[in-house]
């Protein structure tokens, strides 16, 4: 009884450290956290660049925000799910309401991307976006696919009184 709860014992700490261990490492490179991203739409849309702010929570939520969801059709807050893919990247696909110039909800929009967050505190990434119904089906995907390039937010000190 006393080597198995030995070895129960060992097996359990070795477990915890491996967690630990592979917790640290995959914070150096991963998504957690929240991003500053410039996204360079495709050049026969006609958009210019613009920012946005992505938060990358723990269990595979998104929330994104940009600086022209006000825009017609204005479009809300964009949220969503991510997870790690067969060969290390990030995969998303985000949602958000569309608005008239009335206030009505006329669809939805829906974007999927692909990011790589090789170099620890910045990513690089690509992003499709489609017109849905208000269910977020029957979608019309527009051609192209807009270039993502985000920066990891660092907490920074209070400033002194």
């Amino acid at each position: 009884m006393t080597r198995l709860r030995f070895v129960v014992l060992t097996l359990a700490m070795l477990l915890g450290l491996g967690i630990v261990a592979n917790a640290q490492n995959a914070g150096d490179n991963g998504p957690l956290g929240t991003w500053v991203v410039t996204v360079t739409p495709p050049a026969a849309s006609g958009i210019p660049a613009f920012a946005t702010i992505y938060t990358f929570a723990s269990g595979g939520a998104l929330i994104v925000t940009s600086q022209i969801d006000h825009l017609v059709p204005n479009v809300g807050l964009q949220q969503g799910s991510w997870r790690r893919g067969d060969h290390g990247e990030i995969n998303s696909t985000l949602l958000a309401f569309l608005y008239d110039p009335t206030v009505t909800a006329v669809g939805m929009l829906k974007i999927r991307a692909t990011y790589d967050f090789s170099v620890s505190g910045t990513f690089t990434g690509r992003g499709q976006q489609a017109f849905c119904d208000l269910n977020g089906g029957n979608c019309a995907w527009l051609p192209g696919s807009a270039t993502l390039t985000g920066k990891l937010v660092e907490v920074e000190e209070p400033a002194e009184p």
